[in-house]
């Protein structure tokens, strides 16, 4: 976990400075719109969008096995059949 954590905070670090180090105007297009901002915002966004699509993609699994678990027979109380005792 915490070399996950490590390595969030390197790409993050790393796509700040590459974003702060271009600073020109860029047109993005996007769903038949049109949007003229500087580079590095342009970045700085596809990099949160991609961190969001990332912890989406990681909450999945957990949200998965938790409706799993709730839709599981309740356990009785009773002897296990197999078991001694």
């Amino acid at each position: 976990m915490q070399l996950i954590v490590l390595l969030s905070i390197v790409v993050a670090i790393g796509g700040v400075s590459f974003a702060l180090q271009n600073q020109m105007t860029v047109t993005v297009s996007f769903l038949l719109r049109r949007f003229d901002s500087s580079l590095a915002m342009a970045i700085l966004v596809s990099l949160a969008l991609g961190a969001c699509v990332v912890l989406l993609a990681a909450l999945r699994k957990p949200a998965a096995r938790q409706l799993q678990d709730e839709n599981l027979p309740a356990s009785s109380t009773g002897p296990i059949p197999g078991l001694p005792g």
